[in-house]
């Protein structure tokens, strides 16, 4: 209890002390000194309350304040390293853009010089067609007239030189037939492969029945392809197995796998006889020195990797758990 409050009820009891009162005045007087004091009592201790629990209120206000100073001071230095961050993404964006167009110009340079170097095969092996005629009709002219004048080593390099012009026109045909895969007349459709797979076999008929080979397909999608460069790609692939393999009685099999964003073919042989003819890195890269030595493969080659990148997939071989070779190749889904 302060002072002041100390005082008032000395001076109320020196009064009722001194005082000539009654009874039951004094009586009266007594109650009110008695409640006076515990109304001093308990307002002191209200004001002692108060005045201790603004301390803590002012303790607390103050370690509010120091916190939100620290968390500011915090958010300050987190908006720097998001301000520099920002910063950083921006000069990499500007980096990912320029190199983008530089790509871009790159590409454009590539399908420049792709499309330049697909019409010059194009027109170089439509114009080696003229010597090459004249190649063989004089070869052919030189045997009909002069064969029984030749000597048999004659004979044997009129038979070479024949030969080698045969082989040499079979390359020009397959340098066009590459030149033609995805050229205008070459768009995409929908189209039923199980129509392009019969196709290609009966384009292979003779082939087929020299080697009594079956080759037979599960049952395949409708898909948008380039009919005619899908219907190359099943025919050298298929003739590539009959030709270069050793094997008679082929049992060639096809089928197909729908994923999400691809058609995925698989292509075996009952007795794997396509490790013979495709070995582990055949579609890696175009070889001039071909397994076998076949000097047509090669082009060969190139064709199924230009169909299957015309149509955004991969062609590559691969062995099965069960030390199978297979060929397999996917095409885009659009």
């Amino acid at each position: 209890m302060d002072k002041q409050s100390e005082k008032i009820i000395a001076t109320f009891a020196n009064l009722l002390e001194k005082g000539n009162w009654d009874e039951a005045t004094k009586a009266s007087l007594q109650s009110l000194h008695e409640e006076l004091k515990k109304n001093l009592h308990r307002n002191q201790f209200k004001l002692d309350r108060t005045l201790k629990d603004k301390a803590i209120a002012i303790r607390l206000l103050n370690q509010t304040i120091s916190d939100l100073q620290k968390h500011q001071q915090l958010l300050e230095k987190s908006n720097q390293v998001l301000y520099d961050q920002k910063k950083e993404i921006e000069t990499q964006k500007e980096i990912v853009e320029e190199q983008s167009k530089q790509l871009a110009n790159r590409l454009g340079e590539l399908q420049m010089s792709y499309s330049e170097l697909e019409r010059f095969a194009y027109f170089a092996s439509h114009d080696l067609r003229a010597p090459l005629r004249t190649i063989t009709s004089f070869s052919e002219i030189l045997g009909i007239r002069y064969l029984d004048k030749l000597d048999k080593d004659a004979r044997t390099f009129l038979s070479f030189l024949n030969s080698g012009a045969q082989q040499m026109n079979n390359i020009v045909d397959a340098l066009l037939e590459y030149s033609r895969v995805g050229r205008m007349d070459d768009e995409f459709k929908e189209t039923n492969l199980n129509f392009t797979f019969e196709r290609a076999l009966y384009d292979l008929r003779k082939l087929l029945a020299e080697k009594n080979a079956s080759i037979k397909a599960a049952e395949l999608p409708t898909a948008m392809v380039s009919k005619g460069a899908m219907r190359k790609l099943f025919y050298h692939l298929f003739k590539n197995i009959l030709v270069y393999s050793s094997a008679n009685s082929l049992m060639v099999k096809l089928r197909c796998e729908e994923k999400s964003r691809f058609y995925k073919f698989l292509l075996t042989e009952d007795n794997n006889a396509l490790e013979e003819v495709f070995p582990s890195y055949f579609f890696e890269d175009f070889r001039i020195d071909t397994p076998g030595g076949f000097p047509d493969k090669g082009i060969s080659i190139a064709i199924c990797k230009k169909v299957i990148l015309l149509h955004y997939g991969i062609i590559h071989v691969e062995k099965n758990d069960k030390d199978v070779t297979r060929v397999i190749f996917t095409i885009e889904k659009k």
